[in-house]
């Protein structure tokens, strides 16, 4: 299990790491609450806190992003997933990993 969030969190942090035109453009956000969804890596340039939180929001509870943004949603292991999305033109980037809740039985 540790193995798989340590992967999480590298693809968040590598998708980071590239989009960002520097370290110090790079904002802090704290992530948003999302139902019982335990986010794990959340990271935002160049669209403001706000922005950042309403598209995870719709991202995680809809699977829905803008039509002008490319978006890839990846399984990385388990329950843990990783939402990568950017507006490349205008340098701008969001990327999430997250644990989706158990199942009930």
């Amino acid at each position: 299990m540790r193995m798989a969030i340590s992967l999480a969190l590298a693809c968040a942090g590598l998708v980071t790491a590239l989009g960002a035109a520097s370290p110090a453009a790079a904002r802090s956000c704290e992530p948003p609450h999302v139902g019982d969804i335990e986010i794990l890596s959340f990271s935002e340039h160049g669209i403001g806190c706000h922005f950042a939180h309403e598209l995870t929001v719709a991202l995680l509870r809809h699977h829905e992003h803008p039509s002008d943004w490319s978006c890839r949603h990846e399984h990385v292991h388990g329950r843990i997933w990783v939402w990568d999305c950017s507006k490349s033109e205008e340098r701008k980037y969001l990327a999430v990993a997250y644990r989706n809740p158990p199942h009930g039985d």
